[in-house]
């Protein structure tokens, strides 16, 4: 029987292998913008017992991004104390819908620029995401 460490590991390879539409969106949107605003993000990140979704440090600050589909809602509450753990050591958590990712891209890149993760620049790749 495996014990809780293994059992993380391996349920963080199944995530890594097998990334859903919205992760696969999200990561797209971080791909455009990365080299440009000088970032690097890091897709299902262990940190102590947590797997985070997306994890990027800039200016110093520590950002968790998390993409929820419809397994989260039922488990608000659930979600709100591991967020309040997360924050507690250093991290700004923040959430997006599946749907956000898939269908409101923009909106996303707005977050983005709101958190100064990327800024507006001569060349903006925000055109070429469809809505």
């Amino acid at each position: 029987m495996k014990g809780g460490y293994e059992k993380a590991f391996s349920y963080r390879q199944e995530l890594l292998t097998r990334p859903t539409d919205s992760e696969i969106s999200f990561r797209n949107i971080l791909d455009v913008y990365s080299v440009q605003h000088q970032f690097q993000y890091i897709f299902v990140y262990s940190y102590k017992f947590f797997i985070l979704d997306f994890v990027i440090e800039k200016n110093g600050i520590k950002y968790v991004f998390e993409i929820d589909g419809s397994s989260h809602d039922d488990k608000q509450c659930y979600d709100n104390h591991r967020a309040s753990i997360i924050e507690l050591y250093g991290y700004k958590l923040f959430r997006f819908t599946n749907n956000e990712v898939i269908n409101k891209r923009k909106e996303v890149v707005s977050k983005l620029k709101e958190l100064k993760i990327i800024e507006k620049a001569e060349f903006d790749p925000e055109d070429w995401l469809s809505e």
